[in-house]
């Protein structure tokens, strides 16, 4: 599950919603925008470029200009920003941990260009489509950009939802890995105008070849789509570990029964059980937890280090043993990480599908963590300490207590202004105003 599924719905209605403010002018429309740009922000970053999307579309038409005089996008934009707020205050207190891992993780050691990732990423980006319907979606793309042109609205809609996110992710994947669903937005956003250009190509007398090509393409993505579930179901294809993706998410309540059967037999041994990879630590505490927690010890840093953050785990794990887990795509050993007085040989546990093996499971029984000798990173791998932004906060409003204080009966501007709000505060000042407000309003309505 990635969050990008969410994101695309949001995505689309996103586009909806801009297109009935152009055809309409109504101003409510933007206040929606704003709620659902909230929501897009929180299922992922990527969603940052509707910014520029909207902007673009503003841009582009004439007619939606004028809303650039107008109040309500940029109350749209303080709606949206306070939806996300709370990402932003966790980003603060955590010396903005989440927002440096993306730009990393999206982007990388930026250099010029590597030609070998850059076909890497295209053959990934046309796998996952299949490769004729995603060289008609570029062709699209160029289609867009041509009506565009033209002065064509709703080829300007289309291409600037889909412009900012392709631009993105093509300089990114000049040199650093795109993984296939990343630019997914803006593929989606062209998707409506390639089914126009196909529904075009069938009703109107075009060359055969051209229709031949359409259909070949909607055959093997059709294919495609029902290859990958089917496989990810069924297990037809015999497809080795290091390919087959299907078995990501296979046979892991049998290692949570087995992980269970060990604890049970061997209660006195108190074993924790651990593993090197976020990944495979969440697809197991899926099926343990909240029962039996699983740890993941590692120099990298992800979500596992902020919660085992309140837990000292140099000293809660110390002299204890450990059941160390790993599959076929992340095989190693315990050795090569942590500190155990032994390590016993290592337990296979296959996994079968309708008799026929998919996977492997490595399960070694770790005997008396020594937590002092092991790379302390594995056991603390967050750079700092979280801060508190009600903390910050609080020390921003002494300094400025302190500052206005500080040239108190020094400066007449600033005492006549504090005084004078202090007095239009006061009971004196608000009640006769108060009375007059509503002695006028009696008047209106009699």
């Amino acid at each position: 599950v990635v969050p990008d599924t969410v994101l695309c719905f949001l995505w689309l209605v996103i586009i909806f919603l801009a297109w009935n403010i152009y055809e309409t002018e109504k101003k409510y429309l933007w206040y929606l925008t704003g709620i659902i740009t909230g929501l897009s922000l929180l299922t992922k970053y990527t969603a940052f470029l509707i910014y520029p999307s909207l902007l673009l579309f503003i841009l582009l038409i004439p007619s939606m200009r004028r809303w650039l005089k107008e109040k309500e996008p940029y109350i749209a934009f303080l709606i949206s920003a306070i939806m996300f707020l709370p990402v932003i205050i966790w980003n603060y207190e955590n010396h903005w941990a989440s927002f440096f891992f993306q730009f990393s993780h999206g982007l990388g050691e930026k250099k010029l260009f590597d030609g070998e990732m850059f076909l890497k990423n295209i053959g990934a980006q046309a796998g996952i489509f299949s490769p004729f319907i995603f060289f008609l979606i570029v062709y699209t793309f160029i289609y867009v950009i041509r009506q565009s042109i033209k002065k064509d609205d709703k080829a300007i809609l289309f291409l600037s939802f889909s412009i900012p996110v392709i631009l993105l992710f093509t300089y990114s994947g000049l040199s650093n890995e795109v993984l296939p669903h990343w630019p997914s937005a803006g593929y989606l956003t062209l998707l409506p105008v390639f089914g126009n250009i196909t529904s075009g190509i069938f009703s109107s007398p075009v060359k055969k070849r051209l229709r031949y090509l359409f259909l070949l393409s909607f055959i093997t993505g059709g294919m495609l789509t029902v290859i990958i579930p089917v496989q990810i179901l069924l297990h037809p294809f015999p497809l080795s570990p290091d390919i087959d993706i299907s078995q990501d998410i296979t046979g892991w309540g049998q290692l949570a029964e087995r992980i269970r059967e060990i604890k049970t037999e061997e209660k006195e041994k108190d074993f924790f059980v651990l593993t090197h990879k976020f990944y495979i630590a969440s697809q197991l505490a899926y099926y343990l937890e909240p029962e039996i927690p699983v740890y993941c010890l590692s120099k990298s840093l992800d979500q596992y280090d902020f919660w085992q953050d309140s837990e000292n785990l140099k000293i809660s794990l110390a002299k204890r043993n450990g059941l160390f887990f790993c599959d076929d795509q992340f095989k190693t050993t315990p050795e090569k990480f942590y500190r155990f007085s032994s390590i016993s040989p290592v337990e296979v546990l296959p996994i079968y599908y309708r008799k026929r093996q998919v996977k492997n499971f490595y399960i070694y029984r770790c005997y008396n963590f020594d937590t002092e000798n092991t790379d302390k990173v594995f056991l603390q791998s967050l750079p700092f300490t979280p801060r508190s932004f009600k903390a910050k906060v609080r020390e921003w409003n002494e300094r400025v207590f302190f500052l206005i204080n500080r040239h108190c009966l020094k400066n007449r501007v600033m005492d006549i202004f504090f005084v004078s709000l202090n007095w239009l505060g006061s009971s004196f000042v608000l009640i006769p105003i108060v009375l007059v407000i509503l002695f006028l309003k009696g008047r209106n309505q009699t």
